[in-house]
């Protein structure tokens, strides 16, 4: 209880610190020279909005339409949305002035890179974060937007997983709790929404589908040691379950009411 209140971290996560950290330090490094190329690529040109939503994608180009889609249909006023290929162009046909598309120039493996590339090259108030096999409902961004503007440093929606023809699988859905959340990885990347800042960003250290935490679960929990964290209870964010997303049949078991 006295190590919880301290909020130290779990076990399982100082063993991937202390194996990994030369691996996240080597991240780091490429994650800045990623975003001064992708900077001098955009020719000086600084994606802004009150709130930037960060796209990242590798090889799922008609999920990323639909993905991109679903953001561009947000009625929040004064959006933008950053896609970050990693490490291939992306052709997008979809014409908006409140969408950019940059590209890693070598393929990183690290969504988590590329989604704090996506932060360093733009500017916002709040940052949003949808993966591109993920979409969102309409009310999305009004409703987490919401929950940030009486005072939270972050914001996180249920999610439901859904099958290719639309049907619901599971749902998660766990008010925010620092003593749950030890154990159990309840907070999606997708239905996250932070108050920008500027050590607010991802975790470099590599992630293994086998952790039991992954990057989303690290930023909730390190933002929540000194910050309110605020849970919205209601879906939405849809998560296609295909053979490369990270739906187990465990997950079913942990939705919450």
């Amino acid at each position: 209880m006295v190590e919880w209140r301290l909020g130290a971290l779990p076990t399982r996560e100082w063993g991937i610190r202390l194996r990994r950290w030369p691996a996240a330090l080597r991240l780091y490094v490429v994650e800045v020279r990623e975003a001064r190329a992708a900077k001098a690529a955009l020719g000086g040109v600084v994606p802004r909005g009150d709130v930037v939503t960060v796209i990242p994608t590798y090889r799922r180009p008609e999920l990323l339409v639909r993905a991109v889609r679903s953001a561009l249909d947000q009625p929040i006023a004064d959006h933008h949305i950053v896609v970050v290929a990693d490490g291939e162009p992306v052709a997008l046909d979809l014409h908006d002035d409140r969408l950019t598309v940059v590209a890693l120039r070598h393929r990183r493996g690290s969504p988590a890179l590329a989604r704090n590339v996506g932060m360093r090259i733009s500017r916002s108030r709040l940052v949003a974060f949808l993966d591109d096999d993920n979409t969102w409902t309409s009310d999305h961004l009004d409703r987490l937007v919401a929950a940030l503007d009486g005072g939270a440093a972050l914001a996180y929606s249920r999610i439901a997983w859904t099958d290719p023809d639309g049907m619901t699988r599971a749902e998660l859905c766990l008010p925010y709790d620092r003593e749950t959340l030890r154990d159990v990885n309840y907070v999606d990347a997708s239905a996250i929404v932070l108050r920008r800042g500027s050590h607010r960003f991802f975790s470099r250290l590599p992630r293994h589908r086998n952790d039991g935490s992954y990057e989303d679960w690290e930023i909730a929990w390190r933002i929540g040691r000194r910050h309110r964290v605020c849970h919205v209870a209601v879906v939405t964010v849809n998560v296609t379950v295909h053979d490369g997303s990270h739906f187990m049949v465990a997950d079913e078991s942990r939705a919450g009411p």
